[in-house]
């Protein structure tokens, strides 16, 4: 039996990924949970595809927020699978800066691309079995 998980994280890229010729990248994500008791820090690993990783890494800079809306996977660990990510970026033209929106979607015919983001803010579930997701 199957059960969909769809897992979102907010937060800031600490680490740019590296996106080598191999089409796989690696970086780094906290999430920062917050309860009635303490704040604490968590690393996740999150999979991205090769083309939400090219994005990241040519439109993205560290501290940059970062929305990741994914899978929860559990085979022989527990993978999270980016569907989308969102984020702002600044044109940087001749007259003032302009932000722009960028949405990417995982695309079915890229290569799978690891990377793990920092995301210090919160991790927001919506999961039809919440017993594989960490406390």
């Amino acid at each position: 039996m199957s059960y969909q998980c769809e897992v979102y994280l907010e937060g800031n890229l600490r680490v740019m990924p590296i996106v080598p010729k191999n089409k796989l990248a690696e970086t780094d994500m906290l999430v920062t949970r917050v309860n009635h008791f303490m704040d604490q820090n968590e690393y996740f690993r999150v999979i991205l595809d090769w083309h939400n990783a090219y994005h990241i890494v040519h439109y993205c800079y560290p501290g940059i927020l970062l929305k990741i809306y994914a899978d929860l996977r559990v085979r022989d660990e527990i993978e999270i699978v980016a569907d989308k990510i969102t984020f702002h970026s600044f044109s940087h033209g001749n007259s003032s800066e302009k932000i722009l929106s960028h949405e990417h979607k995982k695309s079915s015919d890229c290569i799978d691309a690891i990377g793990c983001l920092t995301l210090p803010r919160t991790v927001i579930n919506n999961c039809t079995r919440t017993a594989f997701l960490l406390n």
